[in-house]
């Protein structure tokens, strides 16, 4: 115990414009965590149709176990791949589609 006490002892101290520096650095990030999470925090998160178009495409996932084609575009017969709501399914599933 006496070794870790006089290792530490020996520790050259911090810049104080360095821990500054952190100090700043941490509150901006808090500031922003909590900005960024505030509409989530409420219960006010607004559900668009972009969202609702991914919701249903990940029901359509729940019935039929393999899709093939993704969301639709903005042209007639034309649709992304389903790569992104292969990768977000999973965070359906354990949201348990809430």
């Amino acid at each position: 115990m006496q070794a870790l006490l006089s290792a530490f002892k020996k520790q050259k101290k911090e810049h104080p414009l360095k821990l500054l520096l952190y100090s700043v650095l941490g509150i901006l990030i808090l500031i922003s965590l909590y900005l960024c999470s505030f509409s989530v925090l409420h219960g006010e998160v607004n559900f668009f149709n972009d969202v609702a178009r991914d919701f249903l495409l990940f029901q359509e996932i729940d019935q039929k176990k393999i899709v093939l084609i993704g969301a639709r575009t903005n042209f007639n017969g034309l649709f992304h791949g389903p790569i992104w709501i292969y990768m977000n399914y999973p965070a359906y599933l354990l949201g348990q589609g809430n």
